[in-house]
C-alpha cells in the first residue's frame, strides 16, 4: 500500500514541478506587473500629499512633478 503511494508520487513528481514552476512564473508576473505599480502609486500619492499639506503654495504643475517624480525615483 504505502509503495504503491510512493510510486505515485514519484511517477507525478515531474508534472507537479511543472505546476509549481509555471505557478511560479505567473505569479512573479502578476506582483511585477500588476501588484507592485498599484503600491507604488498608492504610496507615491500619500508622499505627494504629506508633501503639498507642509508647503505654503503648490500649483497643479508642482504636485505632478512630485508625483512623476516620486514614481521615476521608485521604478515605474
Amino acid at each position: 500500500m504505502l509503495k504503491e503511494v510512493l510510486f505515485k508520487i514519484k511517477s507525478h513528481s515531474s508534472k507537479i514541478l511543472k505546476i509549481i514552476l509555471i505557478l511560479s512564473i505567473v505569479g512573479g508576473l502578476f506582483y511585477w506587473y500588476e501588484y507592485r505599480p498599484v503600491r507604488i502609486k498608492q504610496y507615491c500619492m500619500k508622499e505627494t500629499i504629506e508633501r503639498v499639506k507642509n508647503a505654503n503654495r503648490a500649483t497643479a504643475s508642482t504636485i505632478r512633478l512630485l508625483y512623476w517624480r516620486c514614481t521615476i525615483e521608485k521604478g515605474l
